[in-house]
């Protein structure tokens, strides 16, 4: 960096040293592309994309279909123009337009239990069995139930 007082050059690592700034903060800051997506550029731009997987959704006879279906149906049509779309791309741009199916069921149960037993007959019960072995190897196997 150029001093415009004295016209010097100081390195940039030494100038980050003396007013204790990191070398990645300086760097990262540096410039109007921090802020652009990483990566190649793609010749479907995210909000084409969007648009080629809501009509792929819509033309879909079927209720729920994951992004894993949803992609490979957009790889069938967009490869007959040419395009290809990666399915983590298409999950996140699902996620990003709450497109996701959501888990069938919801959570937890409708009916709560209110902690009260139903009071019925009183009834008791037991069951036991035996089995044993004759001496021609022969098994025989008893179980009884009782209910008082």
């Amino acid at each position: 960096m150029n001093d415009e007082v004295t016209g010097r050059k100081y390195p940039v690592r030494m100038i980050l040293r003396v007013i204790d700034y990191g070398s990645a903060t300086y760097y990262g800051s540096k410039g109007e592309d921090a802020h652009k997506k990483r990566g190649p550029v793609t010749p479907l731009s995210d909000k084409e994309l969007k648009i080629v997987i809501k009509n792929t959704m819509r033309s879909i006879p079927f209720h729920g279909t994951g992004y894993k279906k949803i992609h490979a149906r957009m790889q069938r049509e967009l490869l007959g123009k040419g395009h290809s779309v990666g399915k983590n791309r298409v999950f996140r741009l699902m996620r990003e337009d709450d497109l996701l199916n959501k888990a069938p069921g919801g959570r937890g149960s409708s009916r709560v239990h209110d902690g009260k037993l139903q009071q019925k007959r009183r009834m008791t019960w037991g069951i036991d069995g035996v089995g044993f072995l004759t001496w021609q190897i022969i098994s025989i196997r008893s179980s009884s139930v009782i209910m008082l």
